[in-house]
């Protein structure tokens, strides 16, 4: 029953991670293409609102003018859609190949996910093939084993990011005992009521 659950869990979340991505670069090209017709139908105002939003970033009326008549030319018209969308939406325009990059992204996760949740139900594998009948001492160590797991894989993605490694890796270990206790609280509760 762990297998099935961690399977099906993987694939909710590496779908999940990539349902979410890709409609959300389908959000912000359908907001980049707005901005294309807008400048292409109103240059003239686009022009003046990416003066003003050079403006809030600091950049003096004049200078901000200057640029912004560089960049609005004909040649430079994808940098100047890309730069309304990211200032006006604070918005990140994705490549054109965002589709395979949310489809990678959301194999990433799945196998992460099966990886990684696969610890704690290979431990309850290794102590039940050797024989061992003691529930309480299967589930404390699988539970420390787990907590080890992702406290290291938090360090090492914190490293990869350049975070603080053992804050974010306290924060991670608090997240996923938070989650798991509820989760066993929940769990032991509906057991003891049926």
């Amino acid at each position: 029953m762990g297998v099935a659950n961690l399977i099906a869990d993987g694939i909710s979340m590496g779908l999940g991670d990539f349902i979410s991505s890709y409609y959300e670069d389908l959000y912000i090209i359908s907001e980049k293409n707005k901005d294309i017709y807008e400048y292409e139908n109103n240059k003239e105002y686009e022009v003046k609102e990416m003066v003003e939003l050079y403006q809030s970033q600091g950049i003096d009326e004049e200078d901000a003018s200057k640029i912004v008549e560089i960049i609005s030319q004909e040649k430079y018209k994808d940098y100047f859609i890309r730069n309304m969308v990211q200032y006006e939406l604070d918005l990140e325009v994705p490549g054109k190949n965002f589709k395979s990059d949310n489809m990678k992204d959301g194999a990433v996760t799945f196998v992460s996910f099966i990886c990684f949740g696969f610890i704690p139900v290979f431990t309850y594998i290794l102590f039940y093939a050797g024989g061992t009948d003691n529930k309480n001492d299967v589930f404390a160590t699988t539970c420390v084993i787990t907590a080890l797991s992702m406290f290291l894989l938090s360090c090492f993605q914190a490293k990869l990011t350049k975070q603080n490694i053992v804050k974010y890796g306290l924060m991670t270990l608090f997240n996923g005992s938070l989650a798991a206790t509820f989760a066993f609280s929940i769990g032991y509760g509906l057991e003891q009521t049926i």
